[in-house]
C-alpha cells in the first residue's frame, strides 16, 4: 500500500470492537474501510479526501439520497455564568466554526443535551454533493455521516440523536448508538486518522447487501 494505492478492508460487526454493543442485534451489519498510508509529508485531510474520491463512483447510485451529518461535543464545565451563556450562543454548529471548521451547507439542527454540564447535539442535513465535507468533519471532530435513501425520516434520526448523552473523544461510540438508524439501504460513514496515524480513510458501515455492492464497485 503506498501513497497512491488504496486497500479495501471489510470486517463483520462480531469482529469490530466499537460495534460489540450491538453486534448480537444488528449482525448484517459490517464495515468497509478504505486505507490509503500516508507517504512523506502527505497530510491527513488529504489522504482522507483521496479516499473519498474513491469512494465517489461508488456512491453515485445514492444520487436522489440526503446526507445527515450527527454530531456532538463533548461534556464540558464552563468556568463562568459568562461563559456558559457564549457556549449555548454558539451551540454545536456555531462552536466548531469559530474553531475553523468547514462545515457542509445545510439545514442545521442544534439541541443542549439533558446532562447537568453543558453538552451540545446537532444534525445537518445536505446533499450527496457535500459528502466529501461532512467526512472530513466526522474525522476530525465526534461526528458521523448517514447516507439517507428516500423517503428519509430526518426527525426520527433527530430523536435518536438526541437521546445520546455519552460521547468519547474521538466520537467512535457514536457508531453504535447510531447504527440503529441505518435505513434500509443507508450507510453510515466516518473518516478516521489523527495526529501521527499512518493509515487513514473512511469506514463505511451498512448491511450485508450494501457492501457487497460497494466492495465488486470498489474493487
Amino acid at each position: 500500500m503506498n501513497g497512491n494505492r488504496f486497500t479495501l478492508n471489510r470486517e463483520p460487526a462480531q469482529s469490530v470492537p466499537i460495534l460489540a454493543p450491538v453486534a448480537s442485534a444488528y449482525p448484517g451489519i459490517g464495515v468497509l474501510g478504505i486505507e490509503f498510508a500516508r507517504v512523506g509529508d502527505r497530510s491527513i485531510s488529504g489522504a482522507v479526501a483521496s479516499a473519498f474520491e474513491v469512494l465517489r463512483p461508488a456512491v453515485s447510485s445514492f444520487a436522489n439520497s440526503r446526507v445527515a451529518l450527527v454530531g456532538m461535543t463533548p461534556p464540558l464545565r464552563p468556568y463562568s455564568r459568562t461563559g456558559r451563556l457564549s457556549m449555548e450562543r454558539q451551540a454545536l454548529w456555531g462552536q466548531w466554526e469559530s474553531q475553523g471548521v468547514a462545515l457542509p451547507h445545510g439545514e442545521r439542527r442544534d439541541w443542549q443535551t439533558g446532562r447537568t454540564d453543558v453538552q451540545f447535539g446537532g444534525l445537518l442535513v445536505t446533499d450527496l454533493e457535500q459528502l466529501g465535507t461532512a467526512i472530513e468533519v466526522s474525522r476530525a471532530r465526534s461526528a458521523v455521516c448517514l447516507v439517507l435513501p428516500p423517503p428519509e425520516n430526518i426527525d426520527r434520526l433527530e430523536r435518536a440523536a438526541r437521546a445520546i448523552r455519552d460521547v468519547s473523544a474521538d466520537g467512535n461510540t457514536l457508531v453504535p448508538q447510531l447504527v440503529p438508524s441505518i435505513p434500509s439501504g443507508g450507510l453510515l460513514i466516518r473518516g478516521f486518522g489523527s495526529f501521527d496515524d499512518h493509515v487513514v480513510g473512511i469506514d463505511i458501515y451498512a448491511d450485508t447487501a450494501e457492501l457487497d455492492s460497494l466492495q465488486q464497485a470498489l474493487s
